[in-house]
């Protein structure tokens, strides 16, 4: 998980985080797995080239899947970091704001998840599917790095004027 942080006022912060996917496969619990064919073709090429090779995806976009969300913070007295919205991709690529009741647990941690097969993080009720025993990750200490130059090139991620993946992580909307 990489970051990346714009300063939006004197006691406000938003920060952009990049999540990293060595792959995209269509295979779970979704439309495209239930219709087999799809997911079939989706895994055969876009993934891994007729399962031998890289796929168009790799092809296309780098060395893997890369999707984003950017988190609105306000900072209280002791610098804490209070979380005042979250902005993600929903399931067609496009931002959805999340609801903070739904994603942020009684110990002020962040909950975002992804719910189809190609990972973007504006999935709904994380916080109910947390509490249900669904599967976490969590990142912290040094599994959140800066985003550096070299990863943007790398996986052609674009820039805060040009964003091409990770679009939410960017920043760039005045929406938050």
């Amino acid at each position: 998980m990489l970051f990346r942080v714009q300063t939006t006022g004197k006691n406000t912060v938003r920060i952009g985080y990049f999540a990293y996917w060595s792959t995209e496969r269509p295979w779970g619990n979704n439309t495209l797995t239930h219709w087999f064919i799809p997911a079939l073709a989706i895994d055969a090429f876009y993934s891994h080239l007729l399962f031998v090779l890289p796929g168009v995806q790799r092809l296309m976009y780098g060395p893997g899947d890369v999707e984003g969300v950017r988190i609105a913070y306000r900072i209280v007295q002791d610098s804490r970091l209070v979380p005042t919205s979250i902005v993600a991709d929903g399931e067609l690529h496009r931002e959805v704001s999340l609801d903070l009741a739904e994603s942020v647990d009684e110990n002020g941690r962040i909950l975002l998840l992804n719910d189809v097969w190609s990972h973007q993080l504006g999935g709904r009720g994380a916080l109910t599917q947390a509490r249900s025993g669904a599967h976490e990750r969590c990142y912290y200490h040094d599994t959140i790095q800066p985003l550096t130059d070299d990863v943007v090139a790398e996986f052609r991620l674009g820039s805060p004027n040009d964003p091409r993946r990770a679009g939410p992580a960017w920043g760039t909307r005045d929406n938050i």
